[in-house]
């Protein structure tokens, strides 16, 4: 059957009350002693039963195993007793209003529900429902179910005929379709082979394409490393005959028209960071520029000014190639040239067993060469009397980090500006002294993730102000790893002066600092 006879009982109790008293229990409670509501409001939760009767021995037998029962209440109980009752623990009603208990199941007879769930709302109770409501709206529901099911299992039957009567004269249509349509095949076989044989035509086709393509790229590749060349070159050639205007052409040239800058630059009354940068490789040959831009002299510098624990350990400092000894070297390692201003002259070996020597030596040879200097692409003047020589450093544990490059912007001795630098994807975000994030960017887009104040900042702009103290600006590149700070370099150029700002008002915010 499909109501029990466990269940009957329960029926002719509710309807006989609602026939009495023309409803079950107030509109309020019916609607929130749904077993919808009620397993939504105490799922994973303890839930309090009120009451130790009949329908107390109903729940237990069917729904005790379905439920978490914290303990039950009852008013037979004497105040400070407690007795055990298929398994649960029954104390006196005062229990409730103890715990200031939140959900409570009433295992009561219908009548006097209401005046129950007053009282229990009256002391704080937020949740109650009542069992034998939910219980005769669960069997309603099913007895509802059970109709619906039985009329659609005829309502199925009788369209399971009606389609067995209409499939057949389908397929009576279909067959003759069928002899149609192996023509159409027959057809469309033909039109197929001869689409094949153009598609080989045209993969052909695409392959040649392809093949002239990479050919062009390969043009253009070499084309732009000649110009390049080519450009530094020139270079060479018009600081040899010391031409100064010549030299600024170049500088106009490179800015304008290679790094898309939206304004020629003045040298001679610069007003922008940018053209202040420029005029100060152009006029300002000071010595210790040459001194802090040289990657071993720049680390004397360092211990003198804020000791040697923020320089990144030496390994060893060679005059030629030839002079390396790799066997002093340990597993991992970086090797630098000492007048690199970029990644370009930097090695980094992560397992020396697995290194190819001639490689290696070749690539080291190309960094001697008169034009591989950065001066000779924008006459950058720091990096003109460098000495060459090769240095090999520890190699700093940075594997899965997103960031650890932190870059302090100095303008007179003191910090304004601190840029951080991701590297996969390779962006930048510059931050102010209070470590807001400011909305300008310089060559790069801006970090698209929220960067964490370091909590060594305070640190860094200390040893900054001591570094920057005799320059009218220098940018201090730190290493952050586990918060142990290792000085990368001294800057004197901020991307020798070339790149643009973006808004272009930032550049003439940053020249008025200088």
């Amino acid at each position: 059957m499909f109501i029990t006879d466990s269940e009957m009982p329960l029926i002719y109790s509710l309807r006989k009350k609602i026939k009495n008293e023309g409803k079950l229990c107030s509109k309020e409670q019916f609607e929130k002693s749904t077993w919808k509501q009620f397993r939504r409001n105490i799922n994973e939760k303890e839930v309090i039963l009120y009451g130790t009767g009949e329908m107390f021995e109903y729940f237990c037998q069917f729904y005790l195993r379905y439920y978490n029962v914290k303990y039950a209440v009852d008013k037979n109980v004497q105040q400070g007793h407690q007795v055990i009752k298929n398994g649960i623990s029954v104390f006196p009603i005062e229990k409730i209003l103890e715990e200031a208990a939140t959900c409570i199941v009433l295992v009561t007879p219908i009548n006097g529900i209401d005046k129950i769930f007053s009282e229990l709302k009256t002391v704080g109770v937020q949740s109650c429902f009542s069992f034998p409501v939910m219980e005769y709206h669960r069997i309603i529901i099913r007895a509802k179910m059970r109709l619906v099911c039985i009329c659609k299992f005829h309502i199925r039957r009788y369209q399971m005929e009606w389609k067995i009567k209409n499939l057949e004269r389908r397929i009576e249509g279909m067959e003759q379709k069928t002899q149609g349509l192996q023509n159409r095949t027959q057809g469309l076989q033909q039109r197929t082979q001869g689409l094949q044989q153009k598609t080989q035509g045209l993969q052909q086709k695409t392959q040649s394409l392809e093949q002239r393509a990479q050919g062009i790229q390969q043009r253009q590749t070499e084309r732009y490393l000649y110009l390049l060349h080519t450009n530094r070159m020139i270079n060479a050639f018009i600081d040899m005959i010391n031409d100064e205007e010549m030299k600024k052409e170049q500088m106009r040239y490179l800015f304008t028209e290679i790094h898309k800058n939206t304004y020629v630059p003045n040298f001679e009354n610069p007003q922008t960071f940018n053209e202040k940068i420029l005029s100060m490789t152009l006029y300002d040959h000071n010595t210790l520029y040459t001194e802090i831009s040289d990657k071993y002299l720049f680390k004397q510098y360092v211990e003198e000014k804020v000791g040697k624990k923020y320089v990144v350990p030496l390994l060893g400092v060679w005059e030629t190639i030839e002079d390396i000894d790799f066997s002093m070297l340990p597993e991992q390692f970086v090797l630098k040239s000492t007048s690199g201003g970029d990644s370009k002259k930097v090695i980094l070996v992560k397992d020396k067993a697995k290194l190819n020597m001639d490689e290696i030596m070749s690539k080291m040879r190309t960094w001697n060469l008169q034009y591989e200097s950065d001066y000779y692409y924008n006459f950058n003047w720091p990096f003109k009397n460098i000495r060459q020589r090769f240095i090999a450093e520890e190699l700093l544990d940075i594997e899965g980090l997103l960031y650890y490059d932190f870059k302090v912007h100095c303008f007179h001795g003191e910090p304004q500006y601190i840029h951080v630098v991701s590297q996969e994807p390779h962006e930048v975000t510059y931050f102010d002294l209070d470590w807001q994030p400011q909305k300008f960017t310089r060559l790069y887009p801006l970090i698209h993730y929220e960067i964490a104040k370091p909590e060594c900042l305070d640190e860094m702009l200390t040893i900054s102000r001591k570094l920057a103290e005799p320059f009218d600006y220098i940018r201090v590149d730190f290493y952050v790893l586990k918060n142990k700070i290792y000085l990368g370099e001294l800057t004197l150029t901020s991307f020798g002066g070339l790149a643009p700002f973006e808004p272009v008002e930032a550049d003439y915010e940053w020249g008025k600092l200088i």
